[in-house]
């Protein structure tokens, strides 16, 4: 969101996220949906740059936390 943006484009983009949340928590999950595919995969909605990623993995070793 453009924090530059007018509150009502503002306003717009906080209806528009919402309801693309809401569209993938009411989706079956065997189809894609549900609250556990929407925190693993997360979502895209059309228009934006990339998907939305909403959980981040830790480190799989000692490795890579160090970095």
């Amino acid at each position: 969101m453009n924090p530059d943006a007018p509150a009502s484009a503002q306003e717009a983009t906080k209806e528009r996220l919402l309801a693309r949340i809401t569209s993938k928590l009411e989706t079956p999950e065997n189809q894609g949906g549900g609250t556990i595919n929407l925190l693993r995969k997360g979502f895209s909605i059309p228009g934006a740059r990339r998907p939305f990623k909403l959980l981040a993995y830790p480190p799989q070793d000692q490795h890579s936390a160090r970095r």
